[in-house]
């Protein structure tokens, strides 16, 4: 078996010491990909009481490191705010890094909508938040 260099080392102290275990290690987070399926507010809950929020996407190498760890379509931490407007949970802030297909998001009189990761595509969409869907959490490491 090769020997592992000081640096290799050191990351995979901090992946797998840092995230606490179901959790996995990635630039700087930790994250929780769901077994099971919530609404969006279910779903948020369940990330809080781990002392995280549904993920908050914030460029393209996260969406892929997403789009390759789901098995599922899962919740992120968009939500519909007044205006027509989609923010994250953590932070309360429109995204800057989005990766909606052409047509979304769709914003539904009459509803709350939020956002979902699609397994297929890796694009965002959007959909009644009381839909009952996998899930993704985001925290920094510990």
């Amino acid at each position: 078996m090769p020997f592992l260099t000081i640096q290799e080392t050191f990351f995979l102290f901090v992946a797998t010491e840092h995230c606490p275990s179901g959790w996995e290690y990635f630039q700087g987070s930790c994250y929780f990909f769901s077994s099971t399926s919530k609404s969006w507010d279910d779903s948020q809950a369940h990330c809080q009481q781990s002392s995280a929020n549904l993920v908050n996407v914030g460029s393209i190498q996260e969406n892929g490191f997403i789009s390759a760890q789901i098995n599922t379509d899962g919740w992120i931490g968009l939500r519909e705010v007044p205006g027509d407007k989609m923010n994250w949970t953590d932070v309360s802030t429109e995204p800057v890094y989005v990766n909606w297909p052409v047509g979304e998001p769709v914003y539904e009189d009459g509803q709350n909508d939020c956002t979902y990761f699609s397994v297929s595509s890796g694009a965002w969409y959007t959909k009644n938040c009381e839909e009952i869907l996998h899930w993704v959490c985001e925290k920094g490491k510990t």
